[in-house]
């Protein structure tokens, strides 16, 4: 059941996941993994540290494009969910479908918070020209440093990893939920619309009226012929 929530709502595992993680960076003794780092040599880890630059550039790259990508679905969302709920009776089905649409929304607008918390400049180990003095000889204090530099990329790749999972999470959800208030809106009745032409009711004395007021003064208008007009002429 904990984990059906977290994957419905994946903001709450997300922060407290990465809060856990980034205490790591806070914690000055070594870890044992390190000791061993230390042995694999100076060439090796120095390779080992630019493989994992590189990973740090794509996880960022991708969550870049993951928030451009959020920030125009939760714009189109918006707008397209206000057509879809005019043009819906008002009743229990629209509120159903006003709540699905609400969760995407949230859902998209909770992914482009993730990303631009992402996005911003994560705090870097085992660069610049100090650090090159540092480790150019081949020795146990250079391959310390770039052990401790390692350490410190596997922790900000695994923020960086997690911001992108639950970035990719909130547009699963967000996408899913959408779509599925369109299928509902499909399949409900459309809002019944007023007519704004009014039938014309011919009024018999209005027509009585105006022929009376086209007649002469002092003159009843002509209804019918007299008897004898009707009568065929006599030779």
């Amino acid at each position: 059941m904990a984990d059906l929530f977290a994957e419905i709502v994946p903001f709450p595992r997300w922060l407290l996941t990465n809060q856990v993680v980034a205490k790591r960076l806070k914690v000055k003794e070594v870890d044992p993994r390190q000791t061993h780092w230390a042995g694999l040599g100076r060439d090796k880890l120095v390779a080992l540290l630019v493989d994992e630059w590189e990973r740090a550039k794509l996880l960022d790259d991708k969550l870049f494009k993951q928030t451009a990508v959020l920030s125009v679905a939760v714009t189109a969302a918006g707008v397209a969910s206000r057509s879809v709920l005019d043009a819906m009776p008002a009743g229990v089905p629209k509120i159903l479908v006003f709540g699905v649409i609400l969760y995407a929304i949230l859902s998209l607008f909770g992914g482009v918070l993730i990303g631009f918390s992402g996005v911003r400049p994560k705090e870097r180990a085992g660069y610049g020209p100090d650090f090159a003095l540092l480790i150019r000889h081949d020795n146990k204090a250079s391959a310390s440093l770039l052990a401790d530099a390692l350490m410190h990329f596997e922790i900000t790749n695994l923020l960086r990893a997690n911001e992108a999972s639950a970035a990719n999470a909130t547009i699963r959800n967000g996408v899913v939920a959408f779509a599925l208030a369109m299928i509902l809106s499909l399949f409900l009745p459309a809002k019944p619309t007023a007519s704004t032409s009014s039938p014309v009711v011919v009024n018999e004395r209005t027509c009585t009226d105006i022929q009376d007021s086209d007649s002469p003064a002092g003159e009843m208008p002509v209804t019918s012929l007299p008897p004898e007009q009707t009568k065929a002429p006599q030779r």
